[in-house]
Order: C-alpha cells, then sequence, then structure tokens
C-alpha cells in the first residue's frame, strides 16, 4: 500500500450555499450536531425534514409502477464542466468531481427542504419549480500526490491541483475515491477528517476516466483513457487483476444485477463493451498468447453494421438480461447479453443529438437518455398490451391526426438546459431521487465554461 500526502480540507463547521463561484456562510447551528449523529438517526431525522417522504433505501415500491414524474426542484451552479457525480446509499451526502479540480460535498436532502433560495439572476431558463439552491457542507481539491522517494518540498515539487473526471463513495460515506489526470486514484477520508488523502492508488499513466466501488466494497474497479481496466484491494492498497485489451479509452463501468458470479461491463470510445469475471486474480496484463479470449473476459459485443463507432454511456436492465447504450447517432442500442447480439436501436428525434448518458428505472418499462438538447424517459413497452409487452412501434397517422394523434414514446424530463451534454444521471436505488450534471468529461476541449447540478424528486404512479 502507498500512502499519498495528506490533503488538508476547506471544511467550514457550516455549510455554505453553492451559488456560482463563491459561497456564502449559512448561519445555522444544526450542522454541528448533524454530524455528530449516526446513520440510523440520520435517516430519523431526514424523515422528519421531508415529512411523509418515504425511506430512499426502500426498494420494494420500484417493481410494481407503471410512470414516474420528475420534479426539478434545486440547482447547483459549478465554476466549471461537472464530469462525474457519486452519492450515499440514502442520499444523504452527494458528491460532485469538476474540471476546477475541487471535490464538492452538498447535504442532499437539506437542499431539497428549500433551507437556501436560488438567487434570481441563476433562474434563467429553469422551469418555475427550481427555485432552491444546494446547500455545499464541504469541499477540497483534488491534489496529485508526491510519488514514494520524491520530496515533498513545495519549492521543487509545487502542488499541483488536477481535474477531476471521475469518482465514487462509499455507501456510508466512510471513504471517497477520485481519479486525477497524472492516473492516480486518490483515497479520501469522508466521516472524519473530511478530504484527508489516505493512501493513492498508482498503475494508470493517463487521466482516471471511471471508478466504480464493488458489491462488498471491499474493491473497487477503474478504467484510464490509456485503455487499461485495473481491480484494486481497498484494504491494502495493491492491485489485484488487470483487464486487457481494450481498444480504446474506457467511459463506463457498471456491474450486471443478480449475477451469480461477478460481472463487469466495461465500454470503451470506439463503441465496444466487454464483459468481464472479476474472479481473475492476476495484475499481471493478458499476454497475446491469449488470442481473442484473454483471461476473465466472457462476452465481446462488437459495434452493429451502420452504426457509429461511439459509447460514453451503457446501463443494465433491473434483471440483468439487457444492456442499453447511448450513440453518437442520436440512438440507443439494446443488448440481449445471453445472445451477445442487438435486439433493436431505440432512435431519439431527429436533431436530438448524442446520447451522452443512459440509465434503466427499476420497473424494467423505462430508460433515461440523455441527449445534447434533453432528457426523455423513453419507454420500452406499450401500455396498450401490458400483459404481454412487446417492443413499441408508433402507429401509422390516421386519416386525422386531431382526433387520432400518433403516440410519442417518451416524455420530456424538465429541468435540462439544452446545449450542455450530461455527464451524468444519477439515481437513488428506491427511484426516488435522481440528480444530473453537465459536462464533456474531458473529451470536447475546455468545455462549456460552467457545470449545472440539478437534484429531482421522482413520484411514481401506477396506472
Amino acid at each position: 500500500m502507498e500512502s499519498g500526502g495528506h490533503a488538508e480540507a476547506k471544511m467550514d463547521s457550516e455549510p455554505t450555499v453553492a451559488t456560482g463561484d463563491t459561497a456564502e456562510s449559512r448561519d445555522t447551528n444544526d450542522g454541528e450536531m448533524e454530524l455528530d449523529l449516526d446513520d440510523e438517526a440520520e435517516r430519523e431525522i431526514d424523515g422528519y425534514i421531508m415529512q411523509d417522504k418515504p425511506d430512499p433505501t426502500d426498494t420494494t415500491v420500484t417493481h410494481d409502477c407503471r410512470a414516474y414524474e420528475f420534479y426539478p426542484q434545486v440547482a447547483a451552479i459549478h465554476p466549471s464542466d461537472v464530469h462525474s457525480l457519486a452519492a450515499t446509499r440514502n442520499m444523504k451526502w452527494l458528491f460532485t468531481a469538476s474540471h476546477d479540480g475541487e471535490i464538492r460535498m452538498f447535504d442532499y436532502f437539506a437542499s431539497m427542504n428549500g433551507r437556501n433560495p436560488l438567487p434570481q439572476n441563476q433562474r434563467t431558463g429553469f422551469s418555475d419549480p427550481v427555485t432552491k439552491a444546494g446547500v455545499l457542507w464541504s469541499t477540497w481539491p483534488l491534489e496529485e500526490q508526491v510519488n514514494p522517494g520524491e520530496t515533498s518540498d513545495p519549492l521543487s515539487h509545487p502542488i499541483k491541483i488536477s481535474p477531476c473526471y471521475a469518482i465514487d463513495v462509499h455507501s456510508e460515506a466512510h471513504y471517497l475515491l477520485a481519479g486525477c489526470a497524472s492516473g492516480a486514484v486518490n483515497v479520501y477520508s469522508v466521516r472524519h477528517d473530511e478530504g484527508a488523502c489516505q493512501y493513492v492508488l498508482r498503475g494508470h499513466k493517463a487521466p482516471v476516466a471511471c471508478i466504480k466501488i464493488a458489491p462488498g466494497e471491499t474493491t473497487c474497479f477503474t478504467g484510464s483513457w490509456d485503455k487499461t481496466l485495473y481491480s484494486w484491494d481497498l484494504n491494502t492498497g495493491n492491485a489485484l487483476s488487470s483487464f486487457s485489451p481494450h481498444t480504446s479509452y474506457l467511459t463506463s463501468l457498471s456491474f450486471q444485477p443478480g449475477a451469480t458470479t461477478p460481472r463487469l461491463l466495461s465500454t470503451t470510445a470506439d463503441g465496444l463493451m466487454y464483459l468481464w469475471d472479476t474472479r481473475a486474480t492476476s495484475a499481471e496484463p493478458s499476454s497475446p498468447a491469449e488470442g481473442p479470449n484473454p483471461r476473465g473476459l466472457v462476452r465481446r459485443f462488437a459495434v452493429p453494421e451502420k452504426t457509429p463507432p461511439w459509447c460514453m454511456s451503457a446501463c443494465w436492465s433491473p434483471d440483468g438480461g439487457k444492456v442499453y447504450v447511448g450513440r453518437r447517432g442520436g440512438t440507443v442500442d439494446e443488448f440481449d447479453v445471453a445472445e451477445g447480439t442487438r435486439v433493436r436501436a431505440i432512435e431519439m428525434p431527429r436533431g436530438s443529438g448524442r446520447v451522452t448518458a443512459v440509465e434503466a428505472m427499476g420497473n424494467g418499462r423505462q430508460i433515461l437518455c440523455a441527449s445534447q438538447d434533453n432528457i426523455r424517459l423513453y419507454d420500452l413497452y406499450d401500455d396498450d398490451n401490458p400483459s404481454s409487452p412487446a417492443p413499441y412501434v408508433a402507429p401509422a397517422s390516421e386519416p386525422d391526426p386531431l382526433l387520432n394523434p400518433p403516440k410519442v414514446p417518451f416524455i420530456i424530463v424538465p429541468g435540462h438546459r439544452g446545449g450542455a451534454p450530461v455527464s451524468k444521471l444519477l439515481l437513488d436505488s428506491a427511484n426516488r431521487y435522481m440528480v444530473t450534471a453537465t459536462g464533456n468529461r474531458g473529451w470536447d476541449g475546455m468545455g462549456v465554461g460552467g457545470g449545472m447540478v440539478v437534484m429531482y424528486e421522482v413520484d411514481q404512479s401506477k396506472r
């Protein structure tokens, strides 16, 4: 295990309000009390604050609903692109990673309960419900730690702040992982001594683009622009496995739900997907002698014909039987995992732009598709035949479209302002809350010049 330097946290004893480049201090005396509470007590307080809102850890209601309605409530404006999001299991704490090298920690429920209003000059372009500002609890810089054996003298090795392209956090906020532009992964403490770098995972040679903590939370997986994928032992800091070869830089990582063996899906910028058996234990790269099926590879998903070789995001269906992949041509490909083939291509409206983020809803009937212009909740099945689901096919136009309008297989999710790519869609396990972020993840120059995080409340319907 390699020990990184200590990164001093920029933390005040009281939360602040995210309202752009500066943060305004909030005069309250409830912050210190919350820091001393355990997770169960925090949930009880959140339940009281949210009144009749359900416990976000309850997932029993996500499988029998037929529709979702999204209500944007909070906007947290950032001075630069927001490349990644992470949240604790109960959505108490939300973390953002941005191009300016700052990791920001928000109190999600304090934000949703409207403790701080959104300044009037920042409401331009938002719908009426977005009137609240995010409650910023803490922030600290992502510092490149010195290599072992090097001096920590700030004169010979000045502190370098790195853009942050990927983060993930422990379900109870015991630690947070953040990827650096150098390829290192800093491991920070969160619940105590916030923002202190406890140790560093070293192995990648280029910016870390995606991080995923494995079920059980004792190992993690990291993917980089250098086309490498590593698994790490979080107790020792040692690399456990290397999964290769990837033909381009990695863009996303996700675990197959419901699998009897731990399987990880990795996607690359050239549009390919790889399904890995994570039980492979050798940290040495696969050799050419292993041929087209290197160690740990379960299946390789090829890019279908006439499909642009591009992929920034992919997600699993709730049962783990299908994968949905966003494409540059304004489509989402649906793959059958068992067969390894594409089932269909779901087309977005013409001119909507590339699909930069996708996320499946818990009922298995809808997926969220984030395009350049809007975020859409797309219906995968025809509601006229709920007992026998089939792929949705829009009916032909009737003679009188006013009396018999054609069906539209999606609804627009409010809140996102078109023109900026969506870097991340984040849902809690019960599909009660959602967070979106805008940013280019470092792949399109310097980006749009400012990032935006929108926090939603999600209502479920059985109609």
